[in-house]
């Protein structure tokens, strides 16, 4: 154990107490960071609304829970999380660049509400000797594979520290309840990003990188592919960042976008120009202008 709550303790006592056996309730939670976060009234932003990352991984872990399991998907980009759940277990699902929310958000539900937490996503599973100090267990990989035995072991008051038990078998994937997310939250179009290369702890690339004395910036918030975090060969750190800048700013620009959206008029009907395209562009922008990627004098 690593602190918190005991696991299992929370369900074993409301079985106990009841004398019945009821739907056991799992909160997942997607982290972000301070400045995407919604408020307390749960107004998305509009920035937020049209780019994301996907959620299908948590609708696939969500999936994968066994049926008397009432999961609820929070997204800070979308909704606040509220503390005072009756959820049994708290499950974060997290990137290196929001592992330091996670790591807050699990100090909160483990020391103020004696909530157990489970971590998964890249960064645990990367890193998951690190994970786990802020954790009662760690799925490393896919869950697909973890999730049956973690919730048997948690129900028995047993959760091991870590779960691994290789790939899933995708033929027999299950189909994920997309009713779980708030659709309208989120615009659908896809978008082309201009990223930045960032080598992920507990890759070979940061490995090679870390041998190399290349990585030049550890903190794990910084590795959100904006960044540079670490020496590149052929240029230095100033025209790499400037690069990227560069091409957003380019692409980004008010008459770009007008550009684009006057060539999208001869081949998209005007409902998904207005609903689509639109709110895609300047999303985006209204996004790395609150960053600080996009020039405030960006025309």
């Amino acid at each position: 154990m690593h602190g918190g709550a005991r696991p299992g303790l929370i369900w074993s006592r409301w079985e106990s107490e009841t004398g019945r056996v009821a739907n056991m309730k799992f909160l997942l939670i997607n982290p972000t960071a301070r400045h995407w976060r919604v408020g307390s009234k749960a107004q998305t932003r509009r920035a937020t609304r049209v780019f994301r990352f996907s959620m299908l991984s948590s609708l696939y872990v969500a999936a994968a829970m066994p049926p008397d399991i009432e999961t609820t998907i929070v997204d800070e980009e979308v909704e606040p999380i509220d503390f005072e759940t009756n959820a049994a277990l708290i499950g974060i699902s997290f990137m290196t660049f929001n592992a330091p929310r996670a790591y807050e958000l699990a100090g909160v539900f483990r020391k103020q509400y004696g909530k157990p937490v489970i971590f998964g996503g890249y960064h645990p599973s990367l890193l998951p000797d690190e994970a786990i100090q802020h954790a009662d267990s760690v799925c490393i990989g896919e869950a697909e594979a973890n999730v049956p035995q973690m919730i048997r072991d948690f129900r028995a008051g047993r959760l091991q520290p870590f779960y691994r038990n290789g790939s899933a078998d995708l033929r027999r994937l299950p189909v994920p309840n997309r009713r779980l997310l708030r659709r309208t939250a989120y615009a659908l179009p896809e978008a082309v990003q201009a990223t930045i290369l960032t080598p992920f702890p507990g890759t070979p690339l940061f490995r090679d990188m870390e041998a190399q004395g290349r990585i030049i910036d550890r903190d794990w918030a910084h590795y959100d592919f904006a960044n540079v975090v670490f020496e590149p060969k052929q240029m230095s750190r100033e025209t790499l960042r400037a690069g990227h800048r560069w091409v957003l700013n380019r692409f980004y620009a008010c008459s770009a976008i007008a550009r684009r959206l006057l060539r999208s008029m001869l081949y998209l009907p005007p409902s998904t120009i207005l609903r689509a395209c639109v709110p895609l562009d300047f999303g985006y922008r209204a996004r790395l202008r609150a960053s600080g990627i996009l020039g405030n004098g960006t025309g």
